[in-house]
């Protein structure tokens, strides 16, 4: 064989790739039509080199190539505002994480603050206690005296018998 096989696998990275210079593409198609031993693995390249080699030269029509340069503009030109637009999404997506977090956070060091009156001294909530039953046993007391002086001063207006029974008297003894 005039070209190793492991030089035509190369070759045919290049070519496939795009990246065969003239020469390789001769070299190529030089060893798949003089060569008749060509291993089974080879096959199918050797049937796409030729075939493509074939063809020729492709002739481009004119204006084709300032067509195709247009629309590599364009797409270009919309791939750029895309890339802004999902710039945007990613700067709004980082913002919200961030606000969560932030929420997260606060929210977890104002529930774990202690409360400046909570008690947590058992004898302290004992003697707190304490004072508080005996404040609302003083203002219970205060309560009734302000019922009996209440009273006192609605006998004035009204007989205190009535006030007993629920009943009013007029002058001419009439029961309400």
């Amino acid at each position: 064989m005039t070209l190793q096989i492991h030089t035509v696998k190369q070759l045919l990275n290049l070519y496939y790739g795009g990246l065969a210079s003239t020469d390789d593409e001769r070299r190529l198609v030089e060893f798949f039509t003089t060569e008749t031993d060509i291993p089974c693995e080879l096959q199918d390249d050797r049937d796409v080199v030729l075939s493509l080699a074939r063809l020729g030269e492709v002739r481009i029509p004119d204006g084709m190539a300032d067509e195709l340069s247009a629309l590599a503009e364009r797409l270009d030109r919309q791939e750029r505002i895309s890339r802004r637009g999902h710039r945007w999404v990613a700067a709004t997506s980082v913002a919200a994480s961030i606000a969560i977090i932030v929420s997260v956070i606060v929210f977890i060091a104002r529930s774990s603050s202690t409360d400046p009156y909570e008690i947590t001294d058992p004898q302290l909530a004992e003697t707190e206690a304490h004072k508080a039953l005996l404040l609302v046993s003083e203002t219970l007391d205060n309560a009734d005296g302000s019922i009996i002086e209440a009273g006192r001063a609605l006998s004035l207006f009204v007989p205190y018998d009535s006030i007993s029974n629920n009943t009013i008297h007029t002058e001419d003894d009439e029961t309400i």
